[in-house]
């Protein structure tokens, strides 16, 4: 690796005109590391390159879990089948034109991409029992048009606020538009409760997105399973603490938590949820 060429490619892909899938290993519900960790289980996709993150991280916050410390990663993976590129990475601290340039420059020249899409999970005030769609914003006319086959919600209008930076994904598309690459940002709604541990609705409903758009062929079973197995485990949670049934009933029928519901929703769930 040198400052020219910020990341190490360990294969040359046989792949034209595909596809990358980014995601950030932080966000509601954990869905971008969910997503792009099934995806690379599934489709068994290859390690591809790996930045140098040491210009884009300040190793002052690494976080240590069970002993180990968790530095800051950005990797990409291919699934020449289905040509296909997924990237994983923390999101940047600075640096980020040159972080973006890099992920763009590997994007174009070694695997020919065509179409770029972020995935993430966006919280959301609804509870887990309604139904959602992704919500999406193109870089050009012509994708945007192209995703009106898909059970999408499209009509987003968002302006960043004066003197706040964009996120990471609105930058990313943009860098993407400049380069004549079409992009998308994805975001799936995950209740705001369920935002600290993992929300498999949200997943299964990028991955069927995906799995649609770009023919993929996956198995979702296991994830439907999960569904399942999180719901029977909410329904008992709302029969042995009545006072958490009646703050998801006030959110199906569309009425607002106090603070201090909305506090003990959260770490009433955050806390039983990830025993499982």
């Amino acid at each position: 690796m040198n400052k020219q060429q910020p990341f190490q490619i360990y294969k040359k892909p046989s792949i034209h005109n595909g596809s990358l899938i980014v995601a950030w290993s932080e966000d509601a519900g954990a869905l971008g590391s969910n997503v792009i960790n099934y995806l690379t289980d599934k489709l068994g996709a290859q390690e591809l390159a790996e930045l140098d993150v040491s210009g884009f991280f300040s190793l002052r916050g690494v976080s240590v879990i069970n002993d180990v410390a968790q530095f800051p990663q950005c990797k990409l993976y291919c699934c020449e089948q289905k040509n296909l590129v997924l990237l994983l990475s923390n999101p940047p601290q600075s640096n980020w034109y040159t972080f973006f340039k890099s992920i763009l420059t590997i994007a174009e020249n070694e695997c020919h991409i065509k179409n770029l899409y972020t995935i993430g999970g966006m919280i959301s005030l609804s509870p887990h029992t309604i139904s959602a769609k992704l919500l999406a914003t193109a870089n050009c006319t012509d994708l945007k048009n192209s995703l009106q086959q898909y059970d999408l919600t499209r009509s987003m209008n968002y302006e960043t606020p004066e003197e706040q930076r964009p996120t990471l994904s609105s930058y990313l598309i943009w860098l993407a538009q400049r380069r004549g690459i079409a992009a998308a940002t994805l975001w799936s709604p995950v209740s705001f409760y369920l935002a600290n541990t993992e929300d498999p609705r949200s997943c299964w409903r990028a991955i069927d997105f995906f799995n649609r758009l770009l023919a993929l062929g996956v198995n979702t079973s296991d994830i439907a399973a999960k569904i399942a197995d999180q719901d029977q485990r909410i329904a008992e949670i709302k029969q042995q603490m009545p006072e958490i049934g009646e703050s998801i009933r006030k959110l199906e029928d569309n009425l607002g938590l106090d603070e201090e519901e909305s506090e003990h929703l959260i770490k009433t769930m955050s806390a039983l949820l990830r025993k499982r």
